[in-house]
């Protein structure tokens, strides 16, 4: 409700995005080396377009969520 509080709020939500962002890579790897040793082939490309297919879609299904919940309820971001 304060300007501190706004500033620390948004310090730990940027640290939490930075540490997963961070650890992202390191648990990848050891996931595209287990299946690598697994399948005796590698993958990692294959893998990528996975997850960078399912990172767009779930992008746009947030956009449309948002984007009909102000349809629903008239947002009006004008009177803000």
């Amino acid at each position: 409700s304060d300007a501190i509080g706004f500033y620390i709020i948004n310090f730990l939500t940027g640290v939490s995005a930075a540490m997963f962002t961070i650890m992202l890579s390191p648990v990848l790897a050891d996931c595209y080396d287990e299946i690598t040793v697994k399948t005796n082939k590698h993958h990692e490309a294959t893998l990528v377009g996975f997850r960078n297919f399912f990172l767009r879609i779930s992008v746009a299904i947030q956009s449309l969520i948002v984007a009909i919940i102000h349809i629903i309820t008239f947002y009006n971001s004008l009177i803000m």
